[in-house]
Order: C-alpha cells, then sequence, then structure tokens
C-alpha cells in the first residue's frame, strides 16, 4: 500500500476508536480446565491399572485348572479345606493364632489333597477358635532386604 493513501486512511479513524484501543487490556486466557483434564485422565488410568491388579491378586481360582496352572494366588489344604489368600496381610498376629503345620510346595494340589499341601513354602497359624481363616508366614523371608515380614490371611474357600 502507498503511503499517502495509508496516511488518509488512517486520518480517517474515529477518534473514540482510537481511545478505546490505547484503555483496551486483553483477558489472559486460563489453562486451568485443560490441566485438570489432564491430571483426571491420569487418574482415571492409575485406577484402572490399580485395580486390575489388586483383582489379579485378590481373586480366587474358580477350577481347578487355575491352581494347577499357577495362576491361583497363595493357596494350601489344611483339615479337608481349602484356604486362598484373601488380600489382606497384617505384620503381627492376633493372640488366639497359634503354629500348626509348615507348607510344602507341590504345585499340583489337586493330586494330593493332603495337610499343609500348598503352592508356597511357609508356615501357618490358626486359630483354636476360628476354622475359617489362617495366617501364612513365607518359610525363605529374609528380613535384611526383603524388609518387615507380613502375615498374610488365607480365607476357606467355599465349594
Amino acid at each position: 500500500m502507498k503511503t499517502p493513501i495509508l496516511a488518509v486512511t488512517l486520518g480517517n479513524i474515529d477518534e473514540d476508536l482510537v481511545m478505546g484501543a490505547i484503555d483496551y487490556t486483553p483477558t489472559t486466557r486460563s489453562n486451568s480446565g485443560h490441566i485438570w483434564r489432564i491430571l483426571a485422565i491420569v487418574a482415571a488410568c492409575f485406577f484402572i491399572v490399580f485395580g486390575v491388579g489388586i483383582k489379579a491378586v485378590t481373586t480366587e481360582p474358580t477350577t481347578e485348572r487355575d491352581i494347577e496352572s499357577g495362576l491361583a494366588p497363595l493357596h494350601f489344604y489344611y483339615d479337608e479345606k481349602l484356604y486362598i489368600f484373601s488380600g489382606e496381610i497384617c505384620y503381627s498376629l492376633p493372640e488366639d493364632y497359634k503354629f500348626i503345620g509348615e507348607l510344602d510346595n507341590l504345585g499340583n494340589l489337586f493330586s494330593t489333597k493332603n495337610d499343609f499341601d500348598g503352592n508356597v513354602d511357609g508356615y501357618v497359624y490358626m486359630s483354636a477358635s476360628d476354622k475359617t481363616g489362617a495366617y501364612f508366614r513365607w518359610k525363605y523371608w529374609d528380613t535384611a532386604t526383603d524388609g518387615k515380614e507380613p502375615f498374610l490371611y488365607c480365607r476357606v474357600r467355599e465349594e
């Protein structure tokens, strides 16, 4: 554009528009909605992964094949009942729970079903008054490398 035409055009601009442009301050656009949306997506993904992981650990085996294939969580036989890890953990035994036996890791449990046959090596603690659950402790736990040893609560599998 030529300079004289530009000068005439600028001269024709209304003075109120120029003053309004001087006083105008643009508003800043907030990105907080965008950040909250990303955080919500990340939280949803975390809960999905965490929920699936917990479900995988605490799900009881539904078939003999689950136990035979090793897909089942900690489980053992005692007094003709199958005890399965329920997902509960504690670091000290209740007072009424006493040592009752040592588990032997036999893998395929459905071939024997004898007392203290299980899928891991460890120790079993049970209450004389409550036979619906038992506590389990690993046989080869190394406190120096693995930290404080937990007791895992196992429930009787309802047939």
